[in-house]
């Protein structure tokens, strides 16, 4: 890579980190974004206003989680277990790979 590449790639990511405080690894070992920094306990007044939030998050996504509807679509007969290694057994040997 020539060096004027590297250089504009460094500066590039510095500019990238410095813009959005993303400044790696803390000590918690964890990357680090401003605002988010700790986890929801400590920010809306208590560990037990915390982890209500935090369930309601869950019963949240529950409730949006139940909302979701798939069609099931019914699979084909299977001509059997043994039909079905035969012919994947011969496929398998028809690879020049083997």
């Amino acid at each position: 890579m020539p060096a004027n590449a590297a250089n504009a790639a460094s500066a590039a990511s510095r500019k990238i980190r410095e813009d959005t405080g993303m400044h790696g690894v803390g000590a918690g070992g964890r990357g680090e974004v401003p605002g988010l920094r700790g986890d929801t306990r400590g920010r809306v007044g208590g560990q037990g206003r915390g982890l209500a939030v935090d369930a309601l998050s869950f019963a949240l996504a529950a409730a949006f989680f139940a909302l979701v509807r798939v069609q099931v679509v019914p699979l084909a007969p299977s001509p059997g277990l043994v039909h079905e290694l035969r012919v994947g057994w011969q496929e398998f040997t028809t690879r020049a790979w083997v």
